[in-house]
């Protein structure tokens, strides 16, 4: 009979309302996440038409989107999450390798790194899959608790009503299976 406690269902709307900061950290994460690969794509894109200072600049915004993420993968201990950082990562760090080699005109280092930055994108795809699971475990934790504590509430009020009812009514009391006594 919690949720018949004054109150009760205030505290709900109240847990509803907190939850909504955690909503939009992981709404914010979210968009980070697909920044990084939107600047990843930029990076790829001004590597492939020989414009390493703009890959630079393409991965110093993947960097920083990348440790929003980073940040929210330790507070928020999404275990999935881990393997997409480290494959975003290893594509990071093999970008700008390319883009500085290709500015220092040291194109064995420039191969080099666009052969590592072919092997983690071999990793993309399970790296994707990673992030959407993450993401999914993020989203049901922002809103699990409060809805089901939420219908608990509920359950225990219905409860309630049906006691009440079997009081005022005895001829229309139902018994716990649900039929007339």
């Amino acid at each position: 009979l919690a949720a018949s406690a004054p109150g009760a269902l205030s505290g709900i709307a109240a847990q509803l309302r907190d939850s909504a900061a955690a909503a939009e950290t992981f709404a914010a994460r979210r968009r980070d996440a697909e920044a990084t690969v939107r600047a990843f794509a930029d990076a790829l894109d001004a590597i492939e038409r020989r414009r390493p200072r703009e890959a630079l600049r393409a991965a110093d915004r993947a960097e920083a989107r990348l440790e929003a993420v980073a940040a929210w993968e330790r507070a928020s201990r999404l275990v999935t999450l881990r393997f997409w950082l480290d494959t975003m990562g290893a594509l990071l760090d093999a970008s700008r390798r390319a883009a500085q080699a290709t500015l220092d005109g040291d194109s064995a280092e420039a191969a080099a790194a666009v052969r590592d930055w072919r092997a983690a994108a071999e990793e993309a795809h399970r790296a994707d899959v990673a992030l959407g699971v993450a993401i999914a475990e993020g989203g049901s934790s922002v809103t699990a608790p409060p809805l089901q504590r939420l219908a608990r509430a509920l359950a225990e009020l219905d409860e309630a009503q049906t006691l009440v009812a079997s009081l005022v009514h005895p001829s229309t009391a139902r018994s716990p299976s649900g039929r007339a006594p």
